[in-house]
């Protein structure tokens, strides 16, 4: 089987989707006979993307597309939808997509006009969540054609740091010493559904006051960094948050190794919701226990008590608690070892390659 793999988003952009098109790509070569097409595109850049990738595909395998009835097309999200059918229309090619979320529920009109009406027509659409699949059955794909593939970690780059280890790092970042402090993270772009501002502005003024030793560490950067700043100070929380913008994996892995959970405080934005939330693995991945909204597909790769909690989305006094209850029990409910363990189990990206393959052959051979 001949699989073209066409991406927008690819290293050395970082995010969410350019992490998943390179760790997929990279997983998908040890199993089948896989082309990378693409890069990183910006919106205004994916005319070129598109006229590039057909005539890469047509130039150089309109033989092969005569002949050979294995070939998939697979475009890493919704957007390259158009894309995928025209190449699909011009071979004898599958084509496929990934959905993430917002790439299904975009709401501009020329949008919907031009990518959902093409999503419709893919021979697959693979999820990475159920509430992505539940998006994309209401856009008017075929329920037949939907299967929900959730996405996984690099467990050997998220590797645990030692605390003796970190030091030196800590240093570096001008961090007061979190010996005596209990700590607690995010790590994420800095935008409104991600709901650091509502986290800072409404649960740690009361948390500060309840448990004073508090330290809240935020890591990264977005529209949202210079008003969550001045909360902090409007609040009074100057020693309670700490923002530290954009940081290295090494500065992460030795803010986590002191952390007690990993903060995922999401709230509702109908115009950009959460397909899957790959931090939340990651920060499992480091051993720490996550805290997050239920909300769109946020929570749906977490053990409600196993490795992390639910929390209600917007719901003050639920956060409380579930952090109360977190710091209470954390070393006897919640060992980094068997938190880590599971990702290494069951959020493998060999394990997602392999089911993406069996997706291939299914679509190939009509049976979705």
């Amino acid at each position: 089987m001949q699989v073209f793999f066409i991406t927008r988003k690819y290293p050395p952009s970082i995010g969410g989707m350019e992490a998943f098109s390179y760790y997929l790509f990279s997983s998908l070569r040890k199993f089948i006979d896989v082309r990378l097409i693409g890069g990183s595109y910006p919106w205004w850049a994916l005319p070129y993307l598109s006229s590039s990738a057909l005539y890469q595909v047509l130039r150089h395998n309109l033989a092969q597309f005569a002949s050979d009835q294995h070939a998939v097309i697979h475009c890493a999200d919704a957007a390259l939808a158009p894309l995928a059918s025209t190449l699909s229309r011009f071979s004898n090619a599958k084509a496929i997509v990934t959905a993430h979320g917002l790439d299904v529920t975009h709401a501009g009109h020329m949008y919907r006009h031009l990518v959902v009406s093409h999503l419709r027509r893919i021979d697959g659409v693979a999820c990475d969540s159920e509430y992505t699949s539940r998006l994309s059955l209401s856009a008017g794909v075929r329920p037949s054609r939907v299967r929900v593939i959730q996405l996984a970690v690099d467990t050997s780059m998220y590797m645990p740091m030692s605390r003796d280890k970190s030091l030196l790092l800590l240093e570096d970042l001008r961090l007061p010493s979190l010996s005596e402090r209990v700590v607690i993270m995010t790590v994420g772009r800095l935008v409104p559904r991600k709901g650091v501002l509502w986290f800072i502005e409404n649960v740690m003024p009361v948390l500060a006051a309840r448990l004073p030793s508090v330290l809240y560490i935020v890591v990264g950067e977005g529209s949202n960094a210079l008003p969550a700043q001045r909360a902090i100070l409007r609040l009074g929380l100057s020693k309670q948050v700490i923002m530290l913008g954009g940081q290295d994996l090494e500065s992460i892995r030795a803010i986590s190794s002191w952390a007690t959970a990993f903060i995922a405080p999401n709230i509702k934005c109908e115009s950009d919701p959460e397909g899957f939330g790959l931090v939340t693995l990651e920060a499992r991945a480091l051993g720490l226990p996550v805290i997050a909204s239920e909300v769109d597909g946020l929570g749906e790769s977490i053990l409600n008590g196993k490795d992390g909690l639910l929390a209600g989305t917007g719901d003050v006094n639920s956060f409380l608690e579930a952090i109360e209850y977190l710091i209470a029990n954390r070393d006897r409910l919640w060992p980094a070892s068997d938190i880590r363990e599971r990702m290494l189990r069951e959020f493998s990206w060999d394990k997602v390659a392999r089911t993406y393959v069996q997706f291939y052959h299914d679509v190939q051979a009509g049976t979705v």
